[in-house]
């Protein structure tokens, strides 16, 4: 195929995955508001779209330039900044056009903050969390971002495999949501023995649809090529996703000895977010161990994370957190690198990746990954709301604000007039 022709396929392709990603932040948005108390749904519908906005603009400044452009092995430089310079071929891809690569990395960039402050969903202000979700950005997505996929970042020359985001997405969101939480502390309503009502499992189910949808194209298009690799990316995402949800379907059957549309959905995230960081590198036989592995942890952290007073308010660090956690180490152990020979026209055999392959090296590399990353996010992140409140200006609400619910208290508004007839209902909760 002719350099232009090659170039044509692969812009085609990120073209498509970009409307797809893009798919994902309106079906995270119904998916928190639909787990969200419905006095605050609403102002989470809001929010993620507010954070996207700012993500965007910061991408666009300073953002792309501080992860892909040549800098140091622990941030890139300003040569992409104002996204200048982006008129030429990716300097790593050689069948891609800069400006291309740049747009389709500003959707992962957008979703990113969106899924973590579903954590303190009910307690942030919404002034504080916008300039707190811009700082964020710079010191821990671009950051860790660069560490796995820039030029000369340490986890990336250390050879640590992550396709999608397991690090810079997942862990970064699921632990970054974990230092909030504890930060911020408990919703004043916050009980450990009651299950909260959701405001629609129905917006829960639309949301996980939009949401899995919008991951064929998140981890398809992360390998580089409009190729059969990309091909074998996403039967691993659909296969994984479908895993996930059986999984925590029976485990509810077994544990709860009830069926739970709301536990199929959650399973079916789960399973996506196992299989991100190695959708590229796994045979679709071994997406079902790993899956399967990845599961029963979120599952144990989700059902019981409320008997140990963590108000983690939508999951995040049960999802996130520890399925991105569990899926970057297990990638370590199945990555095969079987695929890889396969795409490069190599002799089968010739690449070893995982332990699969006879390799323990890239467990190793997983497991530093995950951890280097975890730690960062905490740490960051936990700082930030700390000096966020020194600052006196704090990220989480006043008590009364909170028991009125973000939706009147920061916005005025509501998802339906029934809601609002509720709010002014004195005393009631809901």
């Amino acid at each position: 195929m002719a350099s232009s022709e090659s170039d044509q396929a692969s812009t085609a392709m990120f073209l498509s995955c970009t409307a797809l990603v893009m798919l994902m932040l309106p079906g995270l948005a119904f998916f928190y508001s639909g787990l969200a108390q419905s006095k605050s749904a609403l102002s989470l519908l809001f929010v993620a779209m507010l954070v996207s906005a700012l993500a965007l603009i910061q991408w666009t400044a300073v953002g792309y330039s501080l992860v892909f452009s040549e800098g140091n092995p622990f941030i890139g430089g300003f040569h992409y900044g104002m996204f200048l310079n982006v008129d030429t071929q990716h300097p790593t891809i050689a069948t891609l056009p800069n400006i291309v690569f740049g747009t389709f990395q500003a959707t992962f960039a957008i979703i990113t903050p969106a899924i973590f402050i579903g954590s303190a969903a009910g307690r942030f202000r919404i002034l504080p969390l916008m300039l707190y979700s811009v700082i964020w950005m710079v010191l821990v997505y671009d950051v860790i971002a660069h560490w796995v996929w820039g030029p000369g970042g340490f986890l990336r020359a250390l050879g640590a495999i992550d396709y999608a985001g397991g690090m810079p997405v997942h862990i970064v969101c699921g632990f970054s949501g974990l230092a909030l939480t504890m930060y911020l502390g408990k919703r004043v309503d916050f009980d450990e023995t009651t299950k909260e009502s959701n405001f629609s499992v129905s917006n829960v189910v639309i949301g996980t649809l939009m949401l899995f949808t919008g991951w064929v194209g998140f981890n398809g298009s992360s390998v580089g090529s409009a190729s059969p690799l990309s091909m074998l990316a996403v039967m691993n995402t659909l296969v994984a996703g479908s895993v996930g949800a059986v999984t925590w379907l029976i485990l509810d059957l077994v544990i709860r000895r009830h069926l739970s549309c709301l536990g199929f959905c959650t399973g079916l995230i789960g399973g996506l977010v196992a299989i991100t960081p190695g959708c590229g590198s796994l045979t679709p036989g071994f997406t079902i161990p790993l899956t399967i592995f990845t599961t029963l942890p979120v599952y144990v952290f989700s059902t019981y994370k409320r008997s140990i007073g963590l108000d983690d308010a939508l999951d995040v660090f049960a999802v996130h957190g520890v399925g991105g956690f569990v899926g970057t180490i297990l990638t370590g152990i199945f990555a095969t690198g079987g695929p890889i020979d396969a795409h490069l026209g190599r002799l089968a055999g010739t690449t070893k990746l995982g332990l699969v392959d006879g390799n323990g090296m890239l467990l190793l590399y997983q497991l530093a990954g995950a951890f280097a990353t975890a730690a960062w996010a905490t740490a960051i992140s936990f700082g930030l709301a700390f000096i966020f409140d020194k600052l006196k200006f704090p990220v989480r609400v006043d008590r009364e604000t909170e028991k009125l619910g973000l939706d009147q208290g920061e916005l005025g508004e509501f998802v339906f007039d029934y809601v609002q007839t509720a709010v002014k209902n004195a005393g009631l909760q809901f």
